[in-house]
């Protein structure tokens, strides 16, 4: 996900696209918020900040902008309430927290990292192969999740929901997080965990670099994400376009291909918000299997 920020940040500003007339500007602006506690996930917040601070001191050498800040933000709360402020006018976030949290009126085109594949990437449930043959057996388990991912926690319970009616602490025993996926798959390879839920484009780098994983572990479940993060633009920023057309064409750009090949970035998609109606339609699901539960209870 730092790759989708630093190429941001790279694209949003290409030099060469920059106009007399938007260099005599002085008064403009572009604000990024980050949620960091979704990007320290993959990678350290120390290799964020300086990848930040150089592509800054790149692209600033010969801006239309003004200012340009970057904000890392602890909740989404207060993300939230900053964008619609206008305080930020750019924001990276994973998408059920967009859902749950942002007003989709202020939003414009977002953009995300398509991965290797293009394919988009997905949520896996996974499972030791000899502890659990199916759904049914998670029961009594020793569970680990990705930290600060609650699209993980979501996904996972609404299975346990429409399985058994039962909620996460009432199947596992045991919950721990990590917040590096390949931690949490080595757990489950070396038996410290039984059940687990990673992100696919982390799994297939797992198997890749040892084919055992697969033979060891099962996939129980799926569920089709875009991105672990998307950004938004806000629908007032007065240089979206301007912004949009110069992510489109940054793989034309020899500089643009050079970064990407850094950060093992195949591309940056344009997305728009109805992007967000999957994620929706599972927030509601989530809601009405946990509503039903609690009546359950009475």
């Amino acid at each position: 996900m730092i790759a989708l920020v630093a190429l941001f940040l790279l694209l949003s500003f290409n030099a060469d696209c920059v106009c007399a007339d938007q260099k005599a500007q002085n008064d403009e602006h572009l604000n990024f918020g980050i949620y960091r506690p979704s990007l320290s996930n993959y990678v350290d917040l120390a290799d964020i900040e300086i990848s930040l601070k150089y592509w800054l001191r790149e692209v600033t050498r010969d801006l239309a902008i003004q200012t340009t800040e970057t904000y890392f933000f602890e909740n989404y709360q207060d993300l939230s309430e900053s964008f619609s402020k206008g305080d930020i006018d750019v924001f990276v976030a994973p998408p059920l927290a967009v859902v749950m949290y942002f007003d989709k009126e202020l939003l414009a085109e977002g953009f995300y990292n398509k991965g290797n594949s293009h394919e988009g990437d997905a949520l896996l449930l996974l499972a030791r192969s000899k502890v659990i043959e199916d759904l049914g057996h998670l029961a009594g388990k020793k569970l680990i999740l990705p930290a600060n991912d609650k699209l993980a926690e979501f996904f996972l319970e609404t299975v346990t929901l429409e399985t058994s009616r039962k909620a996460l602490a009432d199947i596992f025993p045991t919950i721990v997080t990590a917040k590096k996926m390949n931690r949490i798959i080595l757990s489950l390879f070396f038996g410290h965990s039984d059940v687990a839920v990673v992100y696919k484009s982390s799994y297939e780098v797992m198997v890749e670099m040892n084919a055992q994983i697969n033979s060891r572990i099962k996939i129980l479940k799926s569920f089709p994400v875009l991105s672990k993060n998307i950004g938004f633009i806000r629908k007032s920023y007065p240089k979206r376009k301007w912004v949009v057309d110069n992510i489109q064409n940054f793989t034309t750009n020899p500089r643009g291909r050079q970064i990407l090949n850094i950060f093992q970035c195949s591309a940056v998609g344009i997305t728009s918000v109805k992007v967000l109606e999957p994620f929706e339609q599972f927030y509601q699901s989530y809601l009405s299997l946990k509503n039903q539960q609690l009546i359950n209870k009475i």
